[in-house]
């Protein structure tokens, strides 16, 4: 019986945890209406996501009965 080494054993890691954890970018700040429209914050888009929710809340999209 054949048995092949695990693809996971084989991998080495250049960096340990904490210098990789060094290496990440500082966060950057964003400015509230860049988020607001990224997001789906502003009004129309509420709107619109409100009137998707009642489309799919409509009886025609339940599930059928298997009683025959």
């Amino acid at each position: 019986m054949v048995v092949k080494k695990s693809a996971v054993r084989s991998i080495k890691f250049d960096q340990d945890i904490a210098e990789e954890a060094s290496n990440e970018r500082p966060l950057i700040l964003t400015d509230n209406k860049w988020e607001t429209f990224a997001c789906g914050k502003t009004q129309d888009q509420l709107d619109l996501t409100m009137l998707a929710h009642q489309y799919l809340r409509k009886t025609a999209l339940k599930p059928r009965s298997l009683n025959f």
